[in-house]
C-alpha cells in the first residue's frame, strides 16, 4: 500500500515521457489496475519502441516482465530502470535455443511460464523487388514471420501447462494494404494475420488466446530516428482521421487489453490501431 502506488504512476509517466510533438493531443494516462498481477509476461523488441512501452506497463501492471532484444544495452537499461520483477534476456528470434534460455529465465525469476506474451519486435528494410536480393527479402521473412512462429511455438507447453495464456502478435497497416519498397515486410506482415488465425484455431482447446495489433503510424525508432525532428511526422499525422501519429504506449495499452482477462472471449481476430487511417477510402475526390 506504500510502495507500490509509488512505483506504478512512475512507470506510466515513464511510458507517455517519449511522446513527440505530434502525438501529445492524447491525455496521459495514469491509470493501473493490477491487471497481470501473478503473471509471467515475454516482451520481444522490449529494448525501446512499442515493445519498450509494452514491457514497462506490463511492470506496472504487476506481471513479471522478461525483456527480450538483440540490444543488449538498450534492454538492459530498461530491466534495469524497471528493477524488480524485470528481467534482460539477450533473445535473437531466429534462434530455438534463444527462445528456450528465455522461457528458462522467465520460470527462474517468476516461479511460473510465460502466460502473456507479445512480440513488437520487427526490422524493414527500403528496396524495390527489382533491387531487392533474394537474400535480404529472407532476412526480412525469418525475423518478421518466423521469428513469431518459433515464439508462439516457444510458449506453447509452459501456457499449456498453466492451463492457458495470451499471445499477441504485432502486424501493421502494411499487412492490410502496402507500400512500393517494402516487399519482405509487407509479406511478413500479411502473414503474420493468416499465422495468428491459425495459432487462435489450434491453441482454444488449451486456454490460449491469439490476436494481432494492427498498428498505423507509431513514433518509434523505426519510422523516426530519435535524433530526428519530431514534425517531420507531421504530414502523417494530417492524414489520421484523430490527427496525431501515434505513439508507443497507445499500442501498448492494446496489448494490455488482449494479454488480459477483459478480453476472455477474443481470439483470432485483428485489433486495429491507427487513428482511423484505414477507415478512409484512399482516393482524393477534389
Amino acid at each position: 500500500m506504500t510502495a507500490e502506488p509509488t512505483l506504478v504512476q512512475g512507470a506510466a509517466s515513464l511510458i507517455s515521457a517519449n511522446m513527440s510533438a505530434s502525438t501529445q493531443r492524447r491525455p496521459a494516462e495514469t491509470r493501473t489496475y493490477d491487471r497481470l498481477t501473478g503473471r509471467t509476461a515475454l516482451v520481444v523488441g522490449g529494448a525501446r519502441g512499442m515493445g519498450e512501452a509494452t514491457a514497462r506497463l506490463f511492470h506496472a501492471e504487476g506481471a513479471v516482465v522478461v525483456i527480450g532484444d538483440v540490444l543488449d544495452d538498450l534492454g538492459t537499461a530498461v530491466a534495469d530502470d524497471l528493477g524488480d520483477r524485470a528481467v534482460f534476456v539477450h533473445l535473437d528470434v531466429r534462434s530455438d535455443d534463444d527462445w528456450a534460455a528465455a522461457h528458462s529465465v522467465a520460470v527462474s525469476i517468476g516461479d511460473a511460464p510465460v502466460t502473456a506474451y507479445a512480440h513488437p519486435a520487427a526490422i524493414a528494410s527500403f528496396s524495390y523487388i527489382a533491387d531487392l536480393s533474394p537474400a535480404d527479402y529472407e532476412a526480412s521473412i525469418a525475423v518478421n514471420q518466423t521469428g513469431v512462429f518459433r515464439g508462439i511455438r516457444s510458449c506453447i507447453p509452459g501456457m499449456t501447462e498453466a492451463g492457458g495464456g495470451a499471445i499477441v502478435t504485432v502486424a501493421s497497416v502494411d499487412g492490410v494494404g502496402a507500400h512500393p519498397g517494402l516487399a519482405g515486410y509487407s509479406s511478413a506482415k500479411f502473414a503474420l494475420r493468416g499465422l495468428t488465425r491459425v495459432a487462435a484455431l489450434e491453441l482454444a482447446d488449451r486456454g490460449i488466446r491469439v490476436n494481432c495489433i494492427v498498428p498505423g503510424g507509431i513514433d518509434t525508432p523505426m519510422i523516426r530516428p530519435r535524433e530526428v525532428d519530431p514534425a517531420v511526422l507531421d504530414p502523417l499525422a494530417r492524414q489520421v482521421p484523430l490527427g496525431h501519429v501515434g505513439d508507443a504506449g497507445e499500442l501498448a495499452r492494446a496489448a494490455l487489453w488482449l494479454v488480459s482477462d477483459e478480453s476472455s472471449y477474443v481470439t483470432g481476430t485483428d485489433l486495429i490501431v491507427d487513428g482511423g487511417l484505414m477507415a478512409r477510402v484512399p482516393l482524393n475526390l477534389g
